[in-house]
């Protein structure tokens, strides 16, 4: 019996990696996607988001008024994107504890673990180096 807790640590450190310990390659791509997009467009809706409200400061009642409403977006990506995966990671865990997939087939729980974190490696060094270059972007683009 794996344990059923390591697929939500996994995805304390990334989001998406405990599904790929649980053998749902295709749910880590969709997550591993979702974050490349996110990590591209962060830069740039940060720049937009402190133009904006540079603007609507200016106008001073109304920052009032749209503050609450800016949490919003912060608040969908919290549970959407730091929640979720961890929830489904551990879950899904639990539903496939005893099934035997082509994951575990061909891999031993060591062999799993070890490409589990040299994709998590390979991962943080990529989403860093497109964090790094759109902020550089973000700064032309922006001003």
């Amino acid at each position: 019996m794996r344990n059923v807790n390591s697929p939500a640590i996994f995805s304390v450190i990334l989001p998406g990696i405990g599904q790929l310990y649980n053998g749902q390659i295709l749910k880590w791509l969709k997550l591993t996607c979702l974050q490349i997009l996110l990590t591209v467009l962060f830069p740039i809706l940060f720049k937009l988001v402190g133009m904006i409200s540079g603007f609507l400061f200016a106008l001073g009642l109304l920052t009032i008024i749209l503050l609450p409403f800016a949490f919003i977006p912060l608040l969908i990506l919290i549970f959407g994107f730091v929640f979720a995966p961890r929830y489904s990671a551990y879950k899904d865990a639990i539903d496939a504890a005893n099934q035997t997939t082509i994951w575990r087939k061909y891999f031993n729980t060591q062999q799993q673990l070890i490409i589990v974190i040299l994709v998590t490696i390979n991962e943080i060094i990529i989403l860093m180096f497109l964090f790094k270059y759109f902020w550089g972007i973000s700064e032309h683009l922006i001003r």
